[in-house]
């Protein structure tokens, strides 16, 4: 499963033209149980319609996964990188 965010980038600066940027949140299987991870997009952008735009054009091209690195001995403890 694999479901996109966008959200304002924050910080200690406070910018009159904020930043926004997507995540993917990752969901995966391990040991039985459900667990779900997010990972950067590396898209980021000054209008949150821009940002989406920009989601829905990589989650679209061809080749498109994610993969999840996760602790055996504790599935919630993960990593997801998504290309």
């Amino acid at each position: 499963m694999l479901e996109d965010w966008v959200q304002p980038v924050t910080g200690a600066i406070v910018d009159p033209h904020p930043v926004w940027k997507a995540e993917y949140k990752v969901a995966y299987r391990a040991a039985g149980q459900e667990y779900t991870t997010w990972s950067y997009s590396g898209i980021r952008g000054g209008t949150k319609r821009l940002v989406e735009i920009r989601m829905k054009q990589a989650l679209t091209t061809p080749g498109f996964a994610c993969s999840v690195k996760y602790n055996p001995a504790r599935p919630a403890v993960s990593v997801a990188d998504c290309e």
